[in-house]
């Protein structure tokens, strides 16, 4: 479980967040309907390949007229026709998550006929029956995405994230790549929901501890790799969808040398436009207008590890501006 806040000042962290999901419940309040975050929401899970979507429509002991759970669910489907997911990967429960809570709370022993746990019950079955656990890629070499670190007095520095792909066993050598640096190390031990592991597999939420390595070797958004299998790049090429203004993107179009924030699996880095090309007859442009699909060439302000087909964001003043 990440929880992945819909407020504006968190959807950085739900970018990084959503690079280690399987699946998205995407909670919207039937007293506001979609919020501008909705549809950045929807958008971003959409381009780092999320499918399977589970809508919570909650606040529903505070609506009146149920009419009004239809309309706002049509509101969202007409969204997400919009951005084309796919009618059976997605499905709609209702209900009242403050409600189940102080019935939680308020009681020594929980009433599961109740109205609302019955909801909340309702939800997760919905999840165990339509976000299905995804095939894990266990054949390529290993890579895990730094998502945090932290010391440990007198044992070293451990490393936590989700394993991308590959698998890892204790013992075995690895790269830390980032920001324009790598260093060899080797595992000392692979911990999972506080237990200690012999090997982590795709798919798993670890923690390594790394051999030799201080906390200033390394960050949130290096990776972990197998040694040489992943390169540091400064520069790429990528298409890129810029979104509208009703998508809580710009107002305007940028230009040549516009340097928004890059958020790449976890890392996030200032990078340059210095080219943008036509994605229909690859035809050179100065600027790129909200709605347009471009391919643009990147300058990075440092080299971070990259590969072909790696999905992002960038963001420019608390907002999205295209993926």
């Amino acid at each position: 479980h990440i929880d992945c806040p819909g407020h504006a000042d968190y959807i950085k962290n739900m970018i990084t967040g959503a690079v280690q999901m399987d699946g998205a419940i995407l909670v919207i309040s039937l007293t506001d309907g979609p919020m501008p975050q909705t549809i950045e929401h929807l958008l971003l899970i959409k381009q780092i390949g999320i499918e399977n979507v589970i809508i919570f429509l909650n606040i529903e002991d505070k609506i009146i007229d149920k009419e009004l759970i239809n309309f706002v669910e049509e509101e969202v489907i007409d969204i997400l026709n919009k951005y084309n997911f796919k009618e059976d990967c997605v499905h709609f429960i209702s209900g009242s998550a403050l409600e189940a809570l102080n019935i939680v709370k308020n009681s020594n022993k929980i009433d599961f006929e109740n109205v609302w746990i019955q909801k909340i019950l309702n939800l997760v079955d919905c999840i165990d029956k339509y976000i299905p656990t995804p095939d894990r890629d266990l054949v390529k070499p290993f890579l895990m995405p730094i998502e945090d670190s932290f010391s440990i007095t007198g044992r070293g520095i451990v490393a936590t994230g989700k394993i991308e792909r590959g698998n890892v066993k204790i013992g075995d050598k690895l790269e830390l790549l980032g920001n324009g640096s790598s260093k060899i190390t080797s595992v000392l031990n692979i911990e999972m929901f506080n237990k200690s592991l012999n090997k982590g597999e795709s798919g798993d939420n670890v923690g390594i501890l790394l051999r030799g390595i201080t906390k200033t070797d390394i960050k949130r958004g290096h990776i972990l790799a197998v040694p040489e299998s992943v390169k540091l790049y400064k520069e790429f090429k990528a298409n890129l969808y810029v979104l509208t203004k009703a998508e809580g993107g710009r107002h305007t179009a940028f230009t040549l040398g516009y340097k928004p924030q890059f958020f790449m699996r976890t890392s996030n880095i200032t990078g340059t436009v210095v080219s943008i090309y036509s994605s229909i007859n690859n035809i050179s442009t100065d600027l790129a207008t909200p709605g347009d699909n471009v391919l643009v060439d990147v300058i990075l302000e440092k080299s971070i590890a990259l590969e072909t087909e790696v999905r992002f964001a960038i963001r420019e003043g608390g907002k999205t501006i295209g993926a």
